[in-house]
């Protein structure tokens, strides 16, 4: 049986009190996918079930990119510096880039951006943690320079993409660099509603615009709910759950049970609240991913690599992203049984 069948209840509970990665104050600087319904506000109802006094702000302009936020936070007495330098330490700031620019190293934008993350998570102040806003790819793909052509694919792409951006920030040695997996929990969705898992990445075989038959003739699907009309940005379904998953991956805590907007019915908050839940607490490992909450800060990469210059030729598919190592858990070793005449069954490892 999976844990998050048997643990909700425990872990909304544990939700009432703080734990130690809780953060008190959370900076976003991201686009039109952070302002649209109002994400900050979301996820800071969320924070406040820890701590009352947890504030949220957020700079994020309609269209920009991680290079312009790292360029204004350079600025003497801008508005990021000022914001970036209010922070202390055990605070968060959350990035976010253009929805489509970590995609591919062939659009323009990229370097910047790669770099950008790295020049931010050095501004940022001792103590703090930097989270990267991993991005959804859209309903129907974005099909662009012969990439991206369906959702399964763009969103593999953007994994990679923001995978690139922590790596490189860590190259920084300056703190924390960690990933908040909102495309992964899409793609979760994605995936259980009879949607095509895995279209090849170069065509999409098989698919209608990255779905099977059936989940492309459902408009009524969990998945097709986080979209609004263009496909791209969030409905507040959409930003609900990039809250629940922003929420659970800075505590380790459960959203499940916790309230949630009026707008939405109640059986519709629990099914966003627990995909939230499976995706950071019990597929981040399959994912590669670390938090405070579970072995301590992210390991900087070992071959890290220097930004990538975007191509003059064809475009080519984008190349892997270094993944952090991690450790497979092992199970603890059973206590010796003493030999007798008939033989002992094996305690069961703890779950």
């Amino acid at each position: 049986m999976r844990l998050h069948l048997i643990l909700p209840t425990l872990l909304s509970l544990l939700a009432l009190s703080p734990l130690e990665c809780s953060a008190q104050n959370v900076l976003m600087f991201g686009n039109s996918y952070t302002s649209r319904q109002n994400l900050p506000a979301l996820l800071q109802s969320l924070m406040q079930t820890v701590d009352d006094t947890s504030t949220m702000d957020s700079i994020s302009p309609g269209g920009q990119k991680i290079g312009y936020h790292a360029a204004e936070a350079l600025k003497p007495s801008s508005n990021h510096k000022t914001k970036l330098a209010s922070l202390v330490a055990g605070d968060i700031l959350i990035l976010e880039d253009h929805a489509r620019v970590p995609s591919c190293t062939c659009f323009p934008e990229y370097p910047s951006s790669f770099d950008g993350t790295k020049d931010l998570r050095i501004a940022m102040p001792a103590g703090t943690d930097l989270m990267m806003f991993q991005t959804w790819g859209w309903k129907d793909g974005f099909p662009e320079r012969s990439i991206n052509n369906c959702f399964s694919e763009m969103d593999g792409n953007l994994r990679q993409g923001y995978e690139a951006y922590r790596d490189n920030a860590l190259t920084a040695g300056a703190g924390n660099v960690y990933i908040a997996p909102v495309g992964a929990a899409f793609k979760k969705l994605h995936d259980e509603e009879l949607c095509d898992p895995d279209p090849s990445p170069a065509t999409c075989t098989g698919t209608a615009s990255g779905f099977t038959t059936g989940c492309a003739a459902v408009e009524n699907t969990e998945f097709a709910t986080l979209y609004s009309g263009d496909k791209s940005h969030p409905t507040i379904h959409g930003s609900y759950l990039a809250a629940c998953v922003m929420f659970t991956a800075i505590t380790g805590l459960s959203p499940v049970g916790l309230a949630g907007p009026t707008t939405i019915d109640a059986a519709k908050i629990l099914k966003l609240q627990q995909t939230a839940e499976a995706v950071v607490l019990f597929d981040s490992e399959n994912l590669g991913y670390t938090y405070s909450w579970t072995s301590g800060p992210t390991p900087a990469p070992v071959d890290p690599t220097s930004a990538p210059v975007a191509p003059t030729q064809a475009p080519v598919a984008p190349t892997p992203a270094p993944v952090a190592p991690t450790q497979a858990p092992v199970a603890p070793t059973p206590a010796p049984v003493a030999p007798t005449p008939t033989p002992v069954a094996p305690t069961p490892a703890p779950v």
